[in-house]
């Protein structure tokens, strides 16, 4: 449990990677205990400037590093504001240098404060985002004692107001770290996987929880105890590990690929995934965690890990958690339109990976068919080019009630869109592994969709909305072939109502735009 600076209003959020939706699992779930988790959503404020917007400042910023330039402009765009450099920077396959910065007040780390830049091979600024905070900010750091009561009452209004299972007993105790004078472990609690944390702060505790189905990041109010300012869930930011194809796609030790042993090729190791086939602690899902439970929809009960979109589904919450603003920052897809994302990336991947020889534009593609038993599987539609057969467009988010799952149906399919769109263009390679040019570009478009999705994760902002992850798309392609695709990505985007001109702004409805830009022929 720790106590943690946040200062943009909102509330509650998980981004679940649990790919069952349209019925009820048998795990003990925090919807099933009856927490609405959807309805206290953060905002996904960051802003992102696009590569054709910085040819002025290039030169500006220019250092002697990529680290130096990333910092230079930074300081150019908040030179009043303090902030620190994340210890993930790193440069991806496709010579792309990614660094992460984190504002602070007072020393103290702003949980929804970042800044990401991007570093193209020229050494110039090639693209950036960020959710920095310019309003005011407190005068005086925040008190470094306080009673250690205070620690337990915070992980006590999380256990009442979202149900977690978890007791304080007459021995639970309070033990202050004795290397961060602001962070407690409450220790005796039980119901936890693990002793829950505690950080001082000014604003909010910021209250973690290992409940099994659930790693929660609860933000409580540090005044009244029992109002909840936001929660992130990290049980799907577990679910990722590398194989050659994510690995040569850019998920590499580097980028928080989740290795044992990173064998001196860079990043953090000693993060390995582990998959429970045939978990017994509940049915009919497959939490981010990979607790791989039986589905007993039919006779016999059938097991998940047979089903390669389900496994892939949730390995991929791995992927673009980890991507997405660094690896070292795993709360940056618990948004409405972030969160839905976060499960409309982990679609589109179950499904581009499932392509087999003979499919086509016309072919369609279910998720979590087999082990639900339902041909059609658990979305709303399949995954699909016809707009008859799956209609959703880019203002169907106003109609999905915060529901991630339901957002990240129309975030796959425009992506399954662009995937047809390169295939069209570029063939499909239908063998387990991606061919590359001389300038290590996938040949075919499959890989090439695969390709660029991925590398626009770690180009875009901590909390992108859909419009930003777009731009970043379209930098991934101009960033790896020079923009060759540019129209190709467009098409894909503007036939599902997210041309140049989509809007989502701070009051709803949501603005469809079917146009191309200027320069594609409509």
């Amino acid at each position: 449990m720790r106590q943690s600076l946040w200062f943009l209003a909102a509330a509650l959020v998980v981004a679940q990677a649990h790919p069952q939706r349209s019925r009820a699992n048998t795990g003990a779930s925090l919807r099933r205990r009856g927490v609405n988790i959807d309805k206290y959503l953060l905002p996904d404020s960051s802003t992102y400037t696009e590569a054709a917007s910085l040819d002025d400042i290039k030169l500006s910023t220019l250092g002697s590093g990529y680290i130096e330039t990333a910092t230079n402009i930074v300081k150019s765009m908040f030179p009043t504001i303090d902030f620190r450099l994340v210890d993930d920077h790193y440069v991806g396959t496709n010579g792309m240098a990614h660094v992460n910065f984190k504002q602070t007040v007072h020393g103290i780390d702003i949980d929804n404060a970042d800044f990401h830049v991007n570093v193209g091979t020229d050494g110039n600024v090639f693209s950036y985002g960020h959710s920095f905070f310019g309003g005011s900010l407190p005068h005086e750091p925040p008190r470094q004692k306080r009673d250690t009561g205070d620690a337990v009452q915070a992980l006590r209004g999380a256990i009442d107001i979202l149900g977690l299972p978890v007791q304080i007993t007459p021995d639970t105790a309070v033990v202050p770290n004795l290397l961060e004078s602001t962070v407690y472990s409450v220790i005796g609690a039980s119901g936890a996987e693990r002793d829950p944390e505690a950080r001082l702060v000014k604003l909010t505790w910021r209250v973690e929880t290992d409940v099994v189905e659930n790693w929660l990041l609860t933000y409580v109010d540090a005044c009244s105890m029992n109002e909840i300012r936001g929660v992130v869930d990290y049980v799907s930011d577990i679910a990722s590990y590398q194989v050659y194809r994510w690995g040569t796609l850019g998920f590499t030790e580097a980028a928080g690929n989740f290795q044992f042993n990173n064998n001196g090729q860079g990043g953090k190791g000693d993060d390995p995934v582990i998959l429970d086939a045939q978990d017994g602690s509940g049915s009919n899902n497959a939490p981010g965690r990979m607790t791989m439970l039986m589905y007993t929809w039919s006779l016999p009960e059938r097991d998940s890990t047979f089903e390669a979109g389900v496994v892939i589904h949730e390995y991929a919450h791995g992927l673009s958690n980890r991507l997405t603003g660094g690896p070292a920052n795993s709360n940056c897809l618990g948004g409405e339109e972030s969160g839905g994302m976060g499960e409309g990336w982990s679609d589109f991947f179950a499904t581009a990976v499932r392509l087999k020889p003979n499919d086509t534009r016309e072919t369609d593609y279910p998720i979590s068919a087999w082990v639900n038993d339902w041909a059609l599987g658990i979305r709303a539609y399949p995954y699909s080019t016809s707009m008859t057969t799956n209609p959703h467009v880019y203002s169907d988010i106003d109609k999905m009630g915060g529901e991630p799952h339901s957002i990240g149906e129309i975030w796959a399919s425009v992506l399954y869109e662009i995937l047809w769109n390169l295939i069209d263009k570029h063939g499909k390679n239908d063998g387990d592994f991606p061919d590359f040019d001389s300038n290590g570009v996938p040949t075919d478009g499959k890989f090439l969709t695969m390709k660029i999705v991925l590398d626009a994760m770690a180009l875009q902002p901590c909390y992108p909305a859909f419009n930003q992850a777009r731009k970043a798309i379209i930098d991934a392609d101009k960033a790896l072939t020079g923009g060759a695709n540019y129209c190709e990505l467009w098409a894909g985007f503007a036939k599902r109502g997210m041309g140049p001109d989509a809007t989502n702004s701070t009051y709803k409805p949501r603005m469809d735009d079917f146009n191309l830009p200027v320069g594609c022929l409509n």
